[in-house]
């Protein structure tokens, strides 16, 4: 009789490992995943982006999520591969981007794309509604060959906040945006 209980035994914890979740382990955990890659595109009005795009998707939340109420709802920094905590460059979500507009991004969005110009670019992030980069913060010769990855903060209405990493070197060459 003991081994037959042995074995249930070490079933039902078997079982228990396999299909009971973790503490704390959740389905719904809201994180991003994305890609960079360097690109050059003619925005016609607001001018070129010869920079990187950081394209992401939202994972388990959507842009109506995102609180867009003042500076800074997302922050995308281009990072340096020798020292992750330099920044090469860097751009920032405006405030009421996806509130404010006539012609908003539907609250249901799961993808965003932010474009990160560099020195030979001519976008006018100024005219953009939606993104702002700080000029003293541009992707240039000397650091594009450089970027190791973005860190993409994104705070949410809820005060929660989805800080993730996108891994590696953007896609492409660095001679795609140069002049």
């Amino acid at each position: 009789m003991r081994p037959r209980l042995l074995v249930v035994m070490l079933t039902a914890a078997l079982v228990a490992v396999v299909f009971v979740p973790a503490v704390g382990a959740s389905d719904d955990a809201r994180s991003i995943n994305g890609t960079l890659t360097y690109s050059v595109n003619d925005t016609g009005e607001n001018g070129v982006v010869r920079g990187v795009y950081a394209d992401f998707n939202l994972v388990n939340f959507e842009v109506g999520n995102i609180n867009d109420e003042e500076l800074g709802g997302i922050v995308v920094r281009l990072y340096d591969a020798s020292n992750p905590n330099r920044t090469i460059s860097q751009v920032t979500l405006r405030e009421g981007a996806f509130s404010n507009r006539t012609e908003a991004v539907p609250p249901n969005t799961k993808s965003l794309s932010a474009p990160i110009d560099s020195v030979w670019g001519t976008f006018d992030y100024a005219a953009d509604e939606y993104w702002t980069q700080p000029r003293n913060l541009q992707i240039n010769g000397g650091n594009c060959e450089r970027i190791g990855g973005a860190e993409v903060t994104i705070q949410l209405k809820d005060e929660a906040t989805v800080s993730q990493t996108i891994e590696g070197s953007p896609r492409g060459s660095c001679d795609t945006i140069r002049r």
